[in-house]
């Protein structure tokens, strides 16, 4: 802010400020004056009782000439740290930090600049999207809740990945939360999420399980049991391995033979927070092993397409052939097979 006053007048600014807690406002005159002196700087602190006060602000300022230029640097500090809250960008990183509505957000409506109205509605945005993973987060946690006998209870949510594809394994994953998992907000079915939170998610609940454990169930055991029969050992044998035993298991859409209560559980992945975890350590694992075949076979486009039968993928059998990695009781590999013989 930038004025001319006249020598030994009053210079009289009023800035509206707003916070929802008691402020202090300091004022800075800062130049130099005609005669090379520069003014000293003048601390003026006034607490301000109730939010979003108008402040007036008075002192003198003296020089030996009619006119000079001053500049009034306004801050507001709230809990010991500095807000300044003149410009735009600066109400933008105001609002990064804001995680419920106040009654400075709406003393902000009111100011009629349009990039301050564009900042209000991305923070409603924001905010109204993580109060639906909020709630989705204590919906998923509350269906797992409904499963414990005790409060310290233990459950183990299983998912696969893979089931449908040509090639590859199925991958299953058992994982038991912990009581507090918050950490894990917007944690979901695999398939609705992007890879890269789908990796961040993987490192967050390695982290924080009480337990987990992998199984990777190879093409060969898929084509011996059929890919049910497969999927269910495999999910059984991650239980087994789990270093420490659930008081109760769910699992997405299959029927277990434990020895504790196991569920079944019909869009599991939808429904359960550990179910869902356990999809995205399945998801992210087969990914990774898909990967790795991909840069042995690169004519079927495994990096792209996981094994499933894409138009890639049928031209790289057409053209190549099937791999000891391709499931030979799914079609097309099942006819190509048996014209092999």
């Amino acid at each position: 802010m930038e004025w001319k006053a006249a020598k030994g007048k009053d210079v009289l600014p009023t800035l509206r400020l707003c916070s929802q807690k008691p402020f202090y406002v300091t004022a800075f005159p800062a130049g130099d004056s005609a005669n090379g002196e520069t003014p000293q700087e003048r601390s003026d602190e006034e607490a301000c009782p109730r939010p979003a006060e108008s402040v007036r602000l008075e002192w003198k300022l003296t020089g030996s000439t009619l006119y000079f230029e001053c500049k009034l640097f306004i801050s507001v500090y709230m809990d010991g740290q500095v807000k300044k809250l003149t410009t735009i960008q600066q109400i933008k990183n105001q609002l990064q930090d804001l995680e419920e509505p106040n009654e400075w957000l709406d003393e902000l409506r009111t100011d009629e600049r349009k990039g301050v109205q564009l900042a209000i509605k991305q923070w409603k945005k924001r905010y109204e999207k993580r109060q639906q993973l909020i709630n989705d987060f204590l919906q998923k946690k509350a269906f797992d809740d409904a499963y414990k006998t005790t409060r310290i209870s233990l459950i183990a949510g299983i998912d696969e990945a893979g089931r449908g594809p040509l090639a590859g394994p199925v991958v299953t994953a058992a994982v038991i939360l912990p009581e507090e998992s918050s950490v894990l907000l917007g944690v979901d079915d695999s398939k609705k999420i992007s890879k890269v939170e789908r990796q961040r998610f993987a490192q967050l609940i390695k982290e924080q399980a009480v337990a987990y454990s992998i199984h990777v169930q190879s093409a060969t055991v898929i084509d011996e049991l059929n890919i049910y029969q497969a999927t269910k050992q495999s999910m059984e044998a991650a239980v087994n391995q789990l270093s420490v035993k659930p008081h109760t298991v769910i699992a997405d859409a299959m029927n277990l033979m434990l020895d504790c209560p196991a569920y079944s559980i019909v869009k599991g992945d939808e429904k359960s927070l550990s179910i869902a975890a356990a999809s995205i350590l399945a998801k992210t694992t087969r990914d990774d092993l898909m990967t790795e075949l991909h840069e042995q076979f690169p004519w079927y486009g495994f990096d792209e397409n996981a094994g499933y039968g894409t138009a890639k993928h049928l031209q790289g059998l057409e053209t190549h052939g099937f791999t000891a990695q391709h499931r030979k009781s799914f079609e097309p590999i099942k006819t190509m097979w048996r014209n092999r013989q």
